[in-house]
């Protein structure tokens, strides 16, 4: 599995994963890949990052690290399921 941040200015590094995805192993990967990418991405404060609803992303730890973090950037946790 492999863990990746974008947006139209580019990509970010992809991250393999040798297990799951959990909320536990998104907090590893969230404060080196996800808070970087958005500090230099977006150094205006502007940025916004958005996730769909999968489990590690609405884990409790992972809302409660965004929650923390809500000055730094922006998050929005919407329902992207196209079927919806």
């Amino acid at each position: 599995m492999v863990w990746d941040v974008c947006n139209w200015r580019g990509m970010g590094p992809l991250i393999r994963l040798e297990t799951t995805l959990t909320g536990d192993m998104y907090l590893i990967i969230l404060p080196d890949h996800l808070h970087s990418f958005m500090s230099i991405v977006h150094s205006d404060g502007l940025g916004q990052f958005q996730q769909d609803n999968a489990t590690p992303h609405a884990s409790r730890v992972a809302t409660k690290w965004f929650q923390e973090r809500s000055s730094d950037f922006r998050h929005f946790h919407g329902h992207l399921n196209p079927q919806t």
